[in-house]
Parts: structure tokens; sequence; C-alpha cells
């Protein structure tokens, strides 16, 4: 990979206008940002993408395909009496710039798609340029294999690679200090992913990947960890290169690749270059929104809203959502599982876009029912910059709905009867007042700062998940642990399209043989009652529940046991069983059920809130720890 320095520099020689670059001497040549993508069946097509730093106006490019291991590998694609088994792509040419028509530099990408391959084959490739004839040969690829095979996938939130985040494992002093970039969290998680057992077939980021999707330098630091620390000393990026050139890396748009763009509600034309996605997205928008199958699993890619709430472009928004009903529609007809990437969430767990007033509401409003009617399992968002779990809901609508909020509200239901939503933060973006005290969140992150992965594996009914932190630290070594360290791990059931799972009605049988007269009917109806007698006095008022709490410590752990006295034996056994959380100040500090709550987080004397879920009752009682 060619040094920091001239890469700069062949950046600084392009001529907008021309859309073309000044000749660069040979030694420039440099092949970047080499990563695989899906724009075909993903059992028998691969997608490949770079940038050539060292493009003039009559620079070309091929790339090269090989069954991986061949003898003499895939650089003998590229010389003369190539093998017989060499694939040779002819690759298209994009020149981008940051601003459509702006004044700024011009790139130049090469893409191209491998097709005829063979399901689950394993394939050596080779990237190459008329300005780098050498090439750059980033990794090795495989193939879908079909049908319903289990496999792993992986998906990113929040990477910001520009923004800081305050992980001291990557380099920060402690909370607060933001001077550790998201580009060195980013590369270890994609060293975490690259080393678990059952590595990723895929990754999927929902979005936010850069702070300014117009800002190419940016995304070098994503696709390729081009970074060097204020001492001039440059990141190893292997982790991020290694990854990215044998494993397909896709994406979402955030509201942040539209960030200060030329215009509102288009995206940057990098993003484009970077990411030339499958382009069966909604007519006149493809590639902003698209799906593909891998092994029996659907997956679709929803831009949530084009840097915007969704109400500010209603004719895009409902083209979007009338593309989402056909494309749920068509694929519950082949595929076992939905999976849905978005960057907005549905539901914040954001403290400020939930109070005082709800942000985007109607994109909980139009996008749940469809969730619903087709029983997509899983949702995974960015956005709000936490790790959270919610319980498997369903969309009721809201009572007592107040204006401005949404009119669809959660409902718990049993697992594989609803969807569960996911909300990720990668590289450790995070955002104060972490709303974990909402009834749906079922897992939330322990910590204010947490970056970490999410890993799926889909089975033959249900999909393994878990959150993998990617700050862990090995306790012997004090290293950063290459596979990272699953702090949540949960499995969501199918969940049978809405209907679908009611048996139906089989023809009716033939007739029996007369059966014998019947007894004697039963007594006339009874008469009617008399008249009202008049009300009697108003009985002795009932007790009120009094509930008191302590704090235990066993191992090092901290318990909160909370006992229920002045009611009947039978509601009191009852409360004691039932689902309960210790809450102050909009925080939860303690969760479990009302006998034997775990500690959140250290729990100081003074006044709680006990709230107890009875059902579809949640009832509040006033604690003092003391």
């Amino acid at each position: 990979m060619a040094s920091a320095t001239p890469r700069r520099l062949g950046r600084l020689t392009a001529i907008t206008a021309a859309l073309a670059l000044l000749p660069c001497a040979a030694s420039q040549a440099a092949i970047t940002q080499a990563h695989l993508g899906f724009a075909g069946n993903t059992s028998t097509a691969m997608t490949v993408t770079f940038k050539e730093d060292a493009a003039v106006a009559g620079t070309t490019a091929t790339a090269y395909a090989r069954p991986a291991g061949a003898a003499g590998g895939v650089a003998a694609c590229a010389a003369a009496g190539a093998p017989g088994d060499c694939l040779t792509l002819p690759l298209t040419r994009t020149d981008a710039q940051g601003k459509a028509g702006g004044p700024g530099p011009v790139f130049t990408f090469f893409t191209g798609t491998f097709t005829g391959l063979t399901p689950g084959a394993s394939y050596d490739w080779l990237a190459t340029s008329s300005a780098t004839p050498a090439g750059v040969a980033p990794g090795t690829f495989t193939t879908a294999k079909g049908g319903d095979k289990p496999y792993t996938a992986a998906t990113y939130g929040e990477v910001h690679v520009d923004d800081g985040d305050d992980v001291v494992a990557f380099g920060a002093s402690g909370p607060g200090d933001y001077s550790v970039p998201g580009v060195i969290g980013l590369n270890q998680a994609n060293k975490v992913s690259w080393n678990q057992n059952q590595r990723p077939a895929f990754v999927v980021s929902s979005g936010d990947n850069l702070n300014d999707g117009t800002k190419e330098d940016m995304w070098d630091r994503l696709l390729s960890a081009a970074y060097s620390f204020p001492n001039g000393t440059p990141l190893d990026g292997s982790p991020t290169r290694t990854l990215l050139g044998s494993v397909p890396f896709l994406s979402a748009l955030g509201d942040h690749e539209y960030k200060n763009t030329a215009q509102p509600g288009t995206a940057s034309p990098l993003f484009y270059a970077h990411f030339p996605n499958p382009a069966n997205g909604p007519s006149g928008q493809e590639n902003r929104s698209y799906s593909y199958d891998y092994n029996g699993v659907h997956w679709t890619i929803l831009e949530a809203s084009p840097g915007s709430k969704p109400s500010v472009y209603p004719d895009y928004w409902k083209h979007e959502l009338e593309w989402l009903d056909a494309d749920l529609a068509s694929a519950v007809t082949r595929t076992r599982f939905q999976v849905v990437v978005m960057h907005q969430p549905p539901f914040h767990s954001k403290t400020s876009r939930v109070y005082p007033e709800y942000a985007d509401p109607e994109l909980r409003d139009d996008v749940m029912p469809l969730f619903d009617k087709y029983g997509v399992e899983v949702v995974v968002s960015g956005h709000d910059a936490h790790n959270v779990r919610s319980y498997p809901l369903v969309g009721v609508p809201t009572p007592d709905r107040q204006a401005g909020q949404p009119k669809l509200s959660p409902e718990i239901v049993a697992p594989g009867k609803g969807t569960t939503y996911l909300e990720q933060s990668t590289t450790g973006k995070n955002y104060d007042g972490l709303l974990d005290g909402e009834p749906w969140v079922a897992w939330s992150q322990s910590a204010e700062t947490m970056p970490a992965v999410l890993l799926f594996t889909f089975g033959a009914k249900a999909i393994s998940a878990k959150f993998v932190r990617t700050d862990a630290l090995d306790p012997v070594t004090h290293q950063l642990m290459a596979t990272g360290q699953p702090v949540d791990s949960f499995t969501i059931p199918q969940v049978p399209v809405r209907g679908s799972d009611v048996p139906a009605t089989g023809p009716a049988g033939p007739a029996g043989p007369k059966g014998d007269a019947g007894q004697n009917g039963a007594s006339g109806p009874k008469g009617d009652s008399g008249a009202t007698g008049p009300k009697g006095s108003r009985g002795p008022a009932g007790r009120d529940a009094k509930v008191s709490c302590r704090v235990t410590r066993r191992k090092g752990k901290r318990t909160v046991s909370c006992s229920v006295r002045s009611v009947g034996r039978s509601t009191r056994a009852t409360l004691v069983r039932s689902r309960a959380q210790l809450v102050r100040g909009g925080r939860t500090y303690a969760r479990g059920t009302t006998a034997k709550l775990a500690a959140r987080r250290a729990i100081a004397r003074g006044r709680y809130t006990l709230r107890v879920t009875v059902g579809r009752d949640r009832l509040s009682f006033p604690v003092r720890i003391g």
C-alpha cells in the first residue's frame, strides 16, 4: 500500500472541471479501498470495488479471480499465457467528487461483478489498473452455498470514523476524552469479526460511517483504516484491509452520509462510488434501498429517511414504503427469515428523542405495520449510539395519545410472535441519556460507552445472536482480545407471517349414521329478576400495599430484595413474583422480580420508585433505601 503522502499528492492534482486527473509518476500508483459487495445472486456473483489514486484520464482497470489455492496463484492470470481457470473482468470506471459539481478534487473508482461463479466456492482475486499493472491481491472471497445452509453475518452501527470516542482501551485517558477517532475502534471491530470461530459471511453497516460523507479522506479511514496518530505513527490497518478484501461489506445510508451535500436529500456521490449496491430498490431511487437473499435469509437495507424526517419528503417516503411492502411480500414466499437494517430506529433509546417530544414518530407508524404483517424477525439500527435489545414487539394503538406522539406503541409478545429491535454502536460513540427504563427494553449496555459488534448465526428455525464487546482486555496479557467478549446472547425464533400460523380448515367429512332419539329437554329459562334493591352503604377502604426494600451483597454482587405487606396472601404472592425495576430520575438501578432484583448501577441511600408489571398493569410504589 502506498504511503499517505503520495496518496494526498494524487488527490491534489485533480482537475475537476474536466473530471480528469493530471498524470502521476508510476511510483505513486496506488490501489486502495479494495472491498467486496453484492450486486447479483450471492451464490454465483461477487462485486469488487477499489480506488486508484494515480488514475489519469485514460486509466483502465481489470480484476481477476481464480479458484483459491491454485498453483501459481491469481497473479498468473494477469500474465501472458494465463491458466484456463482464470476469470477476467474489465471494470467500469466512476469519477466522483464529495459534492457533485463542486470545486473539490475528483477521485477515480473501478467496479465490476464476477458472474457464473460456483456456489460455496472460494476464489482468490487480483485488482489491477493501467496505472498499477502489478496490481494488488486483496484476499479470498467465498460465494454463498445457497439453499437454507446455516451461516453467520455481522452488523455494525454508528461507526463514525472521524468522531471522537472516549474508549479507554483504545487510548483515551478516561470518560470525556474524545481524542480517539472512531477509525481505531472500527479497526478493532474488524479484527474481532475476522477472528470469530464462525467468520461472518458479510458485514452490514446501518450507516453514519463517518461524520461528513463528502470527505474522501474519511472514506479512506473506513475502507483502508488510513490514519496516523498525532505523533505521526501510522495505524496498523491490516485488520481492516484483511477483512474487507475477503468479506463483503455493505451499508445503509445514515443522515451523516447526507451531511453538507450539494443537494439536500441526496447523499454524496462518494457513497454510491464506494457502494455499488444491488439496483433493485424503489424505481428512481435505486441504490438507496436494496435487498438480497443469502442462504435462505432475506436482508432489506432500508434508506430510513434522506437525511431528515420522512415527512420532509412525503412522495419519496410513500414510494419507499410501497417498495418495502412489495419486497417483504415477495421475500416471505422463498426465505425463512427476514432482517431489516435501517439507520434510524423505530424505537429511540436516546432520552432527548423521546421526551419532551418524540422524534420522527411517522417512522415507527409507517414501518412497524409492515414488519408485523410479514413477520420480520429482527430490525437493526444505529443513530442513537447505544447498544440496546428489545423484547419481541408488535404495534398497538397508543392509548390516550397526545399530539406529536407515535400512533403505535410497543406491546411485548411471546418469542416467535413479534419483531426484535436492536440498536448498536460499534466504535464507542455514545450519547448521554440512555433510556433504559422503558418497558420494551429487554437489555441495554451496562456502561456509558460500550463498542460492540452484533453477530447473527442463522439456523433452520431460529437465529442465535450476540453483542460482542470489542474493547475487552485479556485478563492475563491486558491486550485487546482478538475475539472480543460476548456481553448479551439471545435467540430469535422464526416469526410467521400474520395469519399464516392459523391451521387451514379441512373439507367436511361424510355424514354419520342417524343417532338415537335424545332425552327430554332441560327446564325453561329462568324468569326475570326482581327490581334492584336500594344501594347499600359504602364499605371500609381497602389497605394500601406497603413495600420495603433492602440491598444485600454476596460474592461482590448487589441484590435488591423487596417485600410487600398490608395486602392479602394471593395479592402479595403475585406482586413478589412479578417483573420489577428500581428507578430514579429516569435511570434504572436494578431489574428482576420484586423479590430479587439484580443491581445494574451503584445504589445509594435515598428515595426510589419500584415499578412492578402485573399483566398489562404497571404499578409504582415509593420505596426508601436506607
